[in-house]
């Protein structure tokens, strides 16, 4: 790749941040620029809210960000901002500098305005180099010409560079076109002389572009103006006048790659030389760069004839050639403002910020419990930076997908489930949200390493008892297969299979004998254990024993069997059935809440490894639940006033749980309200009681009437029966 392809990807370091000043370009160039700069266009608007950090020399106006650079006689740097892919440059070159003959000035030539979009990269460092005028016979900065005697310095160029000339990193020493994006150039000096015009300088950038050559002194000995650079090459030196003796002056420097050439003259021997009176030819313009130097010349001689004014002076500098990059469009190159100092400006539209495109997603390869993940960024950032991802691990046989944040690639993802196969994608983040995720991965099963977690020692197992007990293992992939070390056996009676399971009857009583088994996964990753077995004699028989007592319907209930032996044994039920709503642990706790009253009959068995079993027989009577009853009562009217007749409901026998009943009086011979007043309620009896009172209050009067009676009824039974429902409540007359 040439130098000229590379340097619109170039990347480097940030602009400097001295303060600028407005270049007033828009009448003369007809941009709208606030505060002058570097332009990027394209994207729709956005909020000034939205743009970074600007350095002292941008400002911003809504979306638009305009950057002013001023002379400094230094390079300055702007950093293309994220997003902006297309800048709006425009830029003005020096002028050459001006010259004086009593009362006549001779005008140095004006620098070139060169407008441009240029195509750049987010991220590229761009260096800007902002010429500076002709001062008296010194060239401005960037390339323009020293002056010569009275002969006026040429303008620098304004230019901006892929490159920096400051750090010595640009091709060829800068002074090819192979760095430079856009060139302003500089105008020809004025020539000068001590008692005559001198030529005007040329003007960069007017017609017929690039500029124009400068111009011949109009002086008796007047030097020929400079040549104007072309688009190949620098101006041509002028030619210096003849002196007196006829014999030729001398001729200005051409110009060169980018600096513009110096004005010559002759001083000659003496004051009466003739030869050094006459005027020197102007510099010829720079070649993509500054003006040409004008030439100068002495006052005058004494000759043999007596004194003699010579009227001779320089000719002017020309002008330098400007220059686009061809990659560039809309792209203009006139003659700059009359008034003003050279500038770079720089405008950018600041672009909308959307979601980042996808990821590429890279390989996944699985870990213990975890995967290491690699991706490549986003092609497009959503023209705001990348801020982070977040990667989804999603089971590929279902099952809830894992979300967690990733870092720069590759990274590794934790929490995923060891033997599940998942695929990964990844997705990025910036200020707008989060991205639309990568494709995914390929497949992967994270594993745990092979590890046999079985503890060495085995439990003692008793002689002559069938046992089994299967030996477990982590971590691997596909179906495991055990086995013995060959030369490694097990206790006599006993078998290893290859699903892990010890099984079989020891036949002989071992201590501590030790042997090592082998567990291989489906991949062939294999584990190795040595494990410890005793095979003894031991333990008692089993019993259990128990006399439950009377369990009661509705009413909770529990009884624990007696269970003996070495090791306890386990209990359950061998035939019969149990009372409805009653369970049997292996513990032997018979527990529950009885649903049906009656006596029931069952065997329980208690075993624990030794022979024989034991059995018990059981017979347990559930009652059924209690009843509630109330009886008859009277009460003597009496002549006024009330009087209490209370009731008694009874239980049959006391319950465990609290039981309720409701009660209402109603109508007989007596009429509520004129012989009694009528109730109602509910009645609790709490657990272990059997009796509640309740009353009706009876109304006492003087009329003689025969004996009244009213009636109490009990219903909404809970947790009892109901007995004597009901009940008479009689009303003696006393009248």
């Amino acid at each position: 790749m040439s130098n000229r392809s590379k340097r619109f990807s170039l990347t480097g370091r940030r602009p400097s941040r001295q303060v600028r000043h407005l270049v007033a370009l828009s009448a003369t160039a007809g941009l709208s620029l606030a505060t002058g700069g570097v332009a990027m266009i394209g994207g729709p608007l956005v909020s000034a809210a939205q743009a970074a950090a600007l350095p002292p020399e941008c400002v911003q106006s809504a979306s638009m960000v305009t950057c002013n650079y001023l002379p400094t006689g230094v390079e300055q740097q702007f950093a293309v901002p994220a997003g902006v892919t297309s800048l709006q440059v425009a830029a003005v070159g020096g002028a050459g500098q001006s010259s004086a003959y009593l009362l006549s000035t001779t005008s140095g030539g004006l620098g070139a305005l060169v407008t441009a979009n240029l195509p750049v990269t987010p991220g590229q460092s761009l260096y800007v180099e902002v010429a500076g005028a002709g001062n008296g016979t010194a060239g401005g900065f960037n390339g323009g010409g020293n002056g010569s005697a009275n002969g006026q310095g040429g303008g620098g160029a304004s230019d901006v560079r892929a490159c920096s000339m400051a750090a010595d990193s640009c091709p060829d020493g800068g002074l090819t076109l192979d760095s430079r994006l856009l060139v302003a150039a500089g105008g020809g000096g004025a020539g000068g002389g001590g008692d005559a015009i001198g030529g005007a300088g040329g003007s960069a950038g007017a017609s017929p572009q690039p500029g124009t050559p400068g111009a011949n002194s109009p002086s008796t000995f007047g030097g020929g103006g400079g040549g104007a650079a072309s688009a190949s090459a620098g101006g041509t030196g002028g030619i210096g006048a003849a002196d007196l003796a006829g014999a030729p002056g001398y001729a200005g420097a051409s110009g060169g790659q980018g600096t513009g050439g110096a004005g010559a003259h002759d001083l000659g021997s003496g004051n009466n030389d003739p030869q050094g009176l006459t005027g020197g030819g102007g510099g010829g313009g720079g070649w993509f760069g500054g003006g040409g130097a004008g030439s100068g010349s002495d006052h005058y001689i004494f000759v043999a004839q007596g004194f003699r004014l010579v009227p001779g002076a320089g000719g002017g500098g020309g002008a330098g050639s400007s220059y686009v990059d061809p990659a560039a469009d809309n792209a203009s190159i006139t003659t700059g403002p009359s008034a003003g100092a050279a500038s770079v400006s720089i405008t950018y539209t600041l672009p909308v910020a959307a979601l980042p495109s996808a990821p590429s997603i890279g390989a996944a390869i699985a870990g213990d419990g975890s995967a290491t993940i690699s991706f490549s960024a986003p092609t497009f950032d959503g023209n705001s930076p990348i801020t982070g991802y977040v990667a989804t691990a999603t089971p590929v046989d279902g099952g809830t997908p894992i979300t967690g944040p990733a870092t720069a690639a590759p990274f590794t993802m934790t929490g995923l489930t060891n033997r599940t196969t998942y695929t990964v994608t990844v997705a990025a983040i910036n200020s707008v949200g989060t991205g639309p995720a990568s494709a995914s991965s390929n497949s992967f099963m994270p594993v745990a390493p092979m590890e046999i977690t079985t503890p060495s020692q085995l439990p003692n197992f008793p002689i002559n008892k069938p046992m089994s007990m299967v030996l477990n293992a982590t971590g691997g992939t596909g179906l495991f297969s055990w086995s013995v070390l060959p030369g490694d056996s097990l206790p006599v009676g006993l078998t290893l299979g290859t699903d892990g399971t010890i099984y079989g009857t020891p036949t002989t009583a071992v201590t501590d004998q030790v042997f090592s088994v082998r567990v291989v996964d489906g991949s062939g990753e294999a584990a190795i254990k040595a494990m410890i077995e005793s095979i003894v004699v031991t333990g008692t028989p089993p019993a259990v024993t128990g006399t439950p007592s009377t369990a009661s319907v509705g009413e909770g209930y529990r009884y624990a069997f007696t269970r003996t032996g070495n090791p306890l044994p386990v209990v359950g039920k061998s035939s019969g059935a149990l009372p409805d709503g009653l369970t049997l642990s292996s513990a032997g706790v018979l527990s529950g809440t009885p649903t049906r009253a009656g006596t029931f009959t069952f065997v329980l068995s208690a075993s624990n490894g030794v022979v024989p079993a034991a059995t018990l027989r059981v017979t347990l009577v559930v009652r059924p639940l209690p009843t509630v009853s109330v009886a008859d009562i009277s009460v003597t009217e009496g002549n006024s006033g009330w009087k209490a007749m209370t009731f008694t409901a009874r239980l049959s026998r006391a319950s465990t749980v609290p039981v309720t009943v409701f009660w209402q009086s109603s109508n007989g011979t007596a009429t509520n309200a004129l012989d009694f007043s009528s109730g109602s309620g509910t009645l609790t009896f709490p657990a272990g009681t059997t009796a509640r009172t309740f009353t009706v209050w009876v109304h006492g009067d003087r009329t003689r009437e025969a004996t009244e009676y009213f009636w109490v009824h009990l219903s909404s039974p809970s947790h009892v029966t109901l007995g004597r429902t009901w009940a008479k409540g009689t009303i003696v007359n006393d009248d």
